[in-house]
């Protein structure tokens, strides 16, 4: 009975208990750990992915948007078949700036933005319509697309 007691109480015994106190213990910080990381890393995912990303394709539209004034004044200048490609320019122009508002909207997230862009469609052709190229009838498109000065 004594060597029961003994090998209950001895040293081995308390070393091999705090070994797998302690092997328990590194296990939940290690488990709590993978879960505090998975979680601040689909922050920074949806982070990113939504409304830096909108930022970034409504710049990006911005910029498409300069570039088809500047083809539109060009194109003033232009005549016969340099007018006709600069037509195409616009229009491949448009196609991206489109393009660029539509993923803008997607990945926006606020609720404003959102009113904001229910009326875009009528913005966005008015917009588009306003640029074509058919320069020498400009003030009967603009009427046509709702932009009479």
């Amino acid at each position: 009975m004594t060597s029961a007691s003994t090998l209950r109480h001895s040293i081995g015994t308390k070393i091999f208990a705090a070994f797998l106190a302690m092997s328990v213990i590194i296990a939940g910080v290690g488990i709590y750990a993978h879960y505090v990381l998975s979680m601040s890393g689909d922050i920074v995912a949806d982070t990113y992915d939504k409304p830096m990303m909108a930022i970034n394709f409504a710049r990006a539209a911005s910029i498409d948007f300069l570039q088809m004034q500047n083809a539109v004044l060009r194109a003033r200048s232009l005549s016969g078949a340099e007018h006709a490609a600069a037509s195409k320019q616009i229009d491949a122009l448009a196609g991206t700036l489109s393009d660029d508002l539509d993923v803008a909207e997607e990945r926006s997230t606020a609720d404003d933005e959102r009113k904001g862009q229910k009326r875009r469609p009528r913005r966005k052709r008015r917009c588009l319509c306003s640029l074509r190229p058919n320069l020498r009838r400009r003030s009967a498109m603009s009427s046509r697309c709702g932009l009479s000065r």
